[in-house]
């Protein structure tokens, strides 16, 4: 997005496509623009594409993403032909048991289908599969979305990551979730929630850190606490709504 100023995702993929590609046109043995392309084809899931390119003196990063390209050769898709979410779970699955250390590059990939699926009914699959992979260290981990009432649970023993890339948002944001609640042992950042549609956030099971500078989760109308020492002005201080919202604290 900041490559192209007023582009959406999905067209900074296609604008940056076209660039790699005349690049290597030029140059062939430009290492640089085919570390960029390989990122491009994993990004929008072209892997068949990816499986078959063969550039001379790729970088170690660039070796990763085709040998991954030739675990999915079948995996051919653009923005105009997404994949089922089966296809997608099945990749981010091999990224867990293989170890996969390309968190960066799983994220653009949910990240470029999340913007380019137009049907998104059953996506908190993918969400609970990213966030399993982004805590994939985590033994304690565990999730469950519930999309009756659009609750979701977590659970984790161990600081909690929804994201690798700090200037997007977190995986959590593509999925509509009402209420979350948070059981942690470990302080859980509320900067992640910054622009979520969360109405109520149920930290009574957690302990919170505020973030640094005011966010904004819009929907907001209840946060639930355990902690009788945090002072609810400066809560709401740090924590905005396009409501008034109520902070109730619980004891146990």
């Amino acid at each position: 997005r900041n490559k192209f100023p007023g582009l959406e995702p999905i067209s900074c993929i296609k604008e940056s496509e076209i660039l790699f590609k005349r690049a290597l046109k030029l140059s062939p043995t430009n290492v640089l623009a085919a570390a960029g392309l390989a990122d491009i084809q994993c990004i929008s899931l072209n892997l068949t594409e990816l499986s078959k390119y063969r550039p001379d003196s790729p970088t170690q990063s660039t070796r990763k993403k085709i040998a991954l390209a030739r675990t999915f050769p079948s995996y051919s898709y653009n923005d105009k032909n997404r994949p089922p979410l089966s296809e997608l779970i099945a990749l981010i699955d091999y990224a867990i048991t293989s170890k996969l250390e390309q968190q960066t590059l799983i994220e653009k990939m949910v990240r470029y289908d999340w913007y380019a699926r137009n049907d998104k009914t059953g996506y908190n699959t993918i969400v609970e599969k990213a966030l399993k992979y982004y805590n994939m260290e985590n033994s304690s981990f565990d999730s469950v979305y519930n999309a009756q009432d659009s609750t979701m649970w977590i659970q984790t023993n161990k600081p909690l990551h929804t994201k690798s890339f700090k200037r997007w948002e977190p995986v959590l944001h593509y999925l509509n979730v009402n209420r979350l609640s948070i059981s942690s042992t470990k302080p859980f950042e509320v900067s992640d929630l910054d622009g979520s549609s969360v109405t109520t956030l149920d930290l009574k099971d957690a302990s919170i850190l505020l973030p640094v500078k005011p966010i904004n989760i819009i929907g907001l109308k209840e946060i639930i606490i355990n902690r009788h020492d945090l002072d609810p002005n400066q809560i709401k201080k740090l924590i905005i709504s396009s409501h008034s919202y109520k902070i109730t604290r619980v004891s146990h």
